[in-house]
C-alpha cells in the first residue's frame, strides 16, 4: 500500500519521510458477504496521522486464483 501511495505523487512521499503518519497492520481476517460476490476476505490496514488525529482504514484482499477466476465466467 505505501508503495502504491509513493508512486502516486510527492506529497504521500514528503509525509512518510517527515514520519508523520504511520502504518499499523491488523491481521484480523475480515469476511463480508455480498450479494452478489458471495463471501469476500479482506484484511484491514490502518495509516494513523498521530498528530491530527487521523486515521485511514483501508481493506485489502488476495486475488483469487486464476482457475476460481475463470469458473465464475
Amino acid at each position: 500500500m505505501v508503495a502504491v501511495l509513493l508512486e502516486a505523487g510527492p506529497e504521500f512521499g514528503e509525509v512518510w519521510r517527515r514520519h508523520e503518519v504511520d502504518v499499523t497492520h491488523h491481521h484480523d481476517l475480515k469476511r463480508y458477504l455480498h450479494p452478489e460476490l458471495g463471501e469476500l476476505e479482506m484484511y484491514a490496514h490502518r495509516l494513523v496521522d498521530p498528530d491530527a488525529a487521523q486515521e485511514l482504514l483501508v481493506f485489502s484482499a488476495t486475488p483469487a486464483p486464476r482457475a476460481v477466476r475463470n469458473s465464475s465466467s
